[in-house]
């Protein structure tokens, strides 16, 4: 059997050929940087026009959004505000607490007026923020209509007033002696939310009757439930006869130092001597036809027993005061609503009219 050889230097060329691995050229390589370098420089170009294309703060087309917001941000403000005090650049509002503090905030927006200049807003007197970074113009307008304030309520003494008389028509006179004695008992028609009454002065009308040797005691008292004089006596006040003529005239009696009384509380002037003369002086009345909230009555016996005239009357004009309650009012100015007109550099304006809720006080 004849058999083939294979000449060593075939097979060691073949193995050769085998395990040689073919590398890039120098032109291949040229020609792939050439053609990563075109694609980074589009690819660049895109992201540089990316960028170019992004608004920011200082841009036109950004502005409208940093407005909006910032109109936005004022609106929320201004309708939970308390008080508003305004100028054409500046607006300070005063808002309920917002952080638990139990203390109201104040917020503050702010333009200098001059153009370029930021607008810029701050909290309870901290730091300065810049909303935006510079304006043209800012303009704010409060709208403002009188109102008034409900104060608090007082007790109030009023003017001295008249609060019961009766001078015409009398009939009849009495002399006042050491037992004639003549009462007026007084229920003054008092305003529905009076709360007390005091009288301050009476004045009579009487004349001297010789001997000129006593004096008029005008004694005030409590009235009994018929309306005749008790024995209770709140204040007593006197008039010498010798400081009287001869003629009926009127004479005023103070009565400083009386205590306020009830508005359901009446009075009894009783006038009487004090124990001095047989007669002090002389009184005009009527025992009927007047239409009064009161009575007249006459004693014989020095005050032990009264004989009443419930349609009768002392000749008398008390004057008094009524208490009553009084709520102060002030007016003050409120704000219906606040225009707002911001213009950012380069751009038109923006403006927006913000209605208050509860027309809070503006000053």
């Amino acid at each position: 059997m004849q058999q083939t050889s294979t000449p060593t230097s075939d097979l060691a060329g073949r193995c050769e050929h085998r395990g040689w691995s073919r590398g890039f050229t120098l032109i291949e390589v040229v020609l792939a940087l050439s053609v990563l370098g075109i694609v980074l420089t589009a690819l660049g170009s895109v992201l540089t026009l990316s960028l170019r294309a992004l608004p920011n703060r200082g841009d036109a087309s950004e502005q409208p959004l940093i407005v909006a917001r910032v109109l936005e941000q004022m609106s929320d403000d201004i309708q939970s505000a308390k008080r508003i005090t305004g100028t054409s650049t500046t607006l300070t509002l005063s808002i309920p607490d917002r952080d638990a503090d139990s203390e109201d905030e104040s917020v503050e927006y702010s333009w200098s007026g001059s153009r370029g200049d930021p607008f810029l807003r701050r909290e309870n007197g901290g730091t300065w923020i810049t909303l935006i970074d510079s304006l043209s113009k800012a303009a704010f307008n409060v709208e403002r209509f009188a109102s008034q304030l409900d104060g608090s309520t007082a007790l109030v003494d009023g003017s001295e007033q008249i609060l019961s008389a009766w001078e015409t028509g009398a009939t009849a006179s009495y002399s006042l002696g050491t037992t004639m004695w003549a009462a007026q008992t007084v229920m003054p028609v008092l305003p529905a939310d009076a709360v007390a009454w005091k009288p301050t002065r009476i004045e009579i009308n009487v004349r001297s009757v010789t001997p000129i040797d006593g004096v008029v005691v005008v004694d005030i008292r409590v009235p009994n439930a018929d309306g005749t004089p008790s024995a209770t006596s709140l204040l007593t006040a006197s008039v010498n006869e010798s400081a009287m003529t001869s003629s009926f005239a009127w004479y005023t009696v103070s009565l400083s130092g009386m205590s306020s009384l009830s508005p359901t509380s009446g009075i009894s002037v009783v006038f009487r001597t004090n124990g001095s003369g047989v007669v002090a002086g002389r009184m005009q009345g009527l025992t009927t036809g007047v239409a009064s909230p009161g009575m007249m009555a006459t004693s014989a016996n020095g005050g032990a027993l009264w004989s009443p005239f419930s349609d009768g009357a002392i000749y008398h004009r008390l004057w008094g005061i009524v208490t009553r309650p009084t709520t102060a009012t002030s007016a003050v100015d409120r704000a219906r609503s606040v225009t707002i007109a911001l213009t950012p550099m380069n751009s038109r304006a923006f403006s927006t009219r913000v209605y208050t809720v509860g027309n809070p006080e503006a000053q």
